[in-house]
């Protein structure tokens, strides 16, 4: 019996399997141009727009942390600017020498707050020859450096029991300043205590 054409094609007349090519099955199929048209590559990699602050948890917990200021920190340079306003003129102008800054609450204060121990380094050789004998307080001048032996005499100037000018030679300067700590009385005393408290940090 002869074979009949049925519309189907023999093992013979079909011949090799379709293969897909490549490109297709990575890329599909073309598609027109005009319907799909290609954009340029700029050679910038793809961004993903960031959520707003308010859909992110954590980014809003972040903006609503406090600063990093110290309240406690502003509150005794708020209280000291106020203590020095009302402190006594003339402490705070022996207040303002001893650590080197202008006679002005603002400046003042930030000297303060900022300066180390040895700014009221010429306090405490204040108080150290007040507390010893005539003759230890001369021979403890005199071994003085120039600059503190001067920043000493500036204050016993400032205090009113010493003249302006320190005599040049040591002994002479030593007996002077002998003499000026002799002079210091209850009210230059209490004077000094309210310089040392204006100059504390904490009070």
């Amino acid at each position: 019996m002869s074979e009949m054409a049925f519309g189907f094609e023999t093992d013979d007349e079909q011949g090799t399997e379709y293969e897909p090519d490549p490109a297709d099955v990575l890329t599909g199929p073309a598609v027109p141009s005009e319907q799909f048209p290609a954009e340029p590559f700029t050679g910038e990699p793809a961004t993903i727009d960031a959520a707003p602050a308010g859909d992110d948890p954590a980014r809003a917990k972040k903006t609503t942390k406090t600063s990093g200021v110290d309240k406690a920190l502003v509150r005794r340079v708020a209280a000291k600017a106020v203590l020095l306003t009302d402190a006594d003129p003339m402490a705070r102008a022996l207040a303002a020498q001893v650590v080197g800054a202008p006679d002005e609450v603002v400046d003042l204060t930030v000297a303060i707050m900022t300066a180390d121990r040895s700014s009221q380094q010429v306090l405490g050789d204040l108080r150290s020859l007040i507390d010893v004998s005539p003759v230890e307080a001369a021979i403890a001048f005199m071994g003085m450096p120039k600059t503190r032996a001067r920043a000493l005499w500036t204050l016993l100037t400032s205090l009113g029991v010493a003249p302006k000018a320190m005599p040049g030679a040591d002994a002479k300067a030593a007996m002077a300043a002998v003499d000026a700590l002799g002079k210091i009385g209850a009210d230059q005393s209490a004077l000094l205590d309210t310089v040392a408290d204006l100059l504390k940090k904490w009070a």
